[in-house]
């Protein structure tokens, strides 16, 4: 028996990091349902083979968070786990957040720097921050490992 079956992923991320851990929790058995949005994750054009890497076997609704989150407060609302990574504050404002959830529910906010940095970061910030691009510039990195490490 897999140590997450029976278990409820809400993931409401979209690109690497939230596909690399939803996935990672699929492979210990839990259910995981990508709540995205109409236009669909940018991974899936941006990185289409990864996309499809991190993504077989989850489930996938679309649900438009400003327009109606009903769809996705029911999720929530039997959420085991739910992984976000808007900036701080965007989920709560979305219908998404902690104070939807259930008191049991283990809630993943994915941020680049923190709660209280209300900037988008993505992986080229983390390692331009630390100093890891000098080894590959002009070129970007080959591989988002900032993002797969977080």
């Amino acid at each position: 028996m897999q140590p997450l079956a029976g278990r409820l992923v809400v993931d409401f991320t979209q690109l690497l990091p939230g596909a690399f851990a939803g996935r990672e929790l699929l492979r210990l058995g839990a259910r995981v349902v990508r709540v995205e949005p109409p236009t669909g994750d940018p991974m899936r054009t941006v990185a289409p083979a990864w996309h499809d890497a991190l993504n077989a076997g989850k489930e996938s609704v679309v649900c438009d968070l400003k327009e109606d989150p009903t769809l996705a407060q029911v999720l929530l609302a039997h959420a085991d786990v739910v992984l976000e990574g808007f900036r701080p504050g965007v989920a709560e404002r979305l219908g998404g957040g902690p104070s939807g959830a259930p008191e049991t529910v283990v809630y993943c906010s994915i941020t680049g720097v923190g709660a209280g940095d209300r900037r988008a970061w993505h992986d080229l910030n983390y390692l331009g921050w630390a100093g890891a691009l000098a080894d590959t510039a002009p070129a970007v990195p080959p591989v988002q490992v900032a993002d797969l490490a977080a």
